[in-house]
């Protein structure tokens, strides 16, 4: 989740003491920046269930559907010699998939090569029973296979908060670094650029309390152009 980008799983009894027990209400966030900053607190302490209560559910049901889908190319790797280490660690979340019934036999029916289309998240999200649950199993066992700190997790600053009703809007801004191909006479050189990505962020309030919606793709600001030579 900078992004989301992808989270994935191992023990859920790891961090039974860390997550609030399933039948417990979620927090209510009175700012979009608090359910922001909740947001990152949770995935620098491995709380998977209090991480997918701080979203929104369109945001649950993309990060159901882009779990159960890399557990579905798992399955199509069994038998990989290659593969056979990143099978050993990754089975408690197969264990996940079949226990929300997602079985090896299901997911051949949904199996896709590349990215899932609208069609196959939809096929995907409708073969999971319980979405939420799922998602906070996943998540969990996740957590304990590659736990996560505070370090791990950086939180850049919210800026620019719009409200509009039940709606909201902000963003993040960060220096990072690009490689760029340039001419320079008859030759082309590779360069790294300076560029400031833009991530923005949607908010949605839900029985008196917002949530957060990490937007599917970050912007691009302003970049430094190379010097020519």
């Amino acid at each position: 989740m900078t992004r989301t980008a992808t989270l994935a799983g191992l023990l859920l009894a790891a961090l039974s003491l860390a997550a609030p027990a399933q039948n417990e209400k979620p927090a209510v966030y009175k700012t979009p920046q608090e359910v922001y900053d909740a947001l990152f607190d949770a995935m620098g302490k491995n709380q998977a269930r209090v991480m997918i209560d701080c979203l929104t559910p369109a945001a649950q049901k993309r990060f159901t559907v882009d779990s159960a889908a890399y557990g579905i190319r798992l399955y199509s790797l069994q038998g990989n010699d290659k593969a056979k280490d990143l099978l050993a660690k990754s089975k408690p979340l197969l264990d996940v998939m079949a226990k929300h019934g997602l079985s090896e036999k299901v997911a051949q029916g949904l199996a896709t090569k590349d990215a899932p289309n609208k069609a196959e998240r939809e096929a995907i999200l409708k073969a999971i029973k319980d979405p939420v649950a799922f998602s906070v199993d996943y998540a969990t066992a996740d957590f304990a296979v590659n736990p996560r700190s505070k370090d791990d997790v950086r939180k850049l600053k919210l800026d620019d908060v719009k409200i509009d009703g039940d709606k909201a809007t902000g963003y993040t801004l960060e220096n990072v670094k690009e490689k760029v191909q340039v001419k320079v006479g008859d030759k082309v050189v590779v360069r790294e650029v300076d560029k400031v990505a833009k991530q923005p962020y949607l908010f949605e309030k839900i029985n008196d309390g917002w949530r957060i919606d990490p937007a599917a793709e970050p912007e691009e600001g302003p970049k430094e152009e190379p010097k020519k030579d």
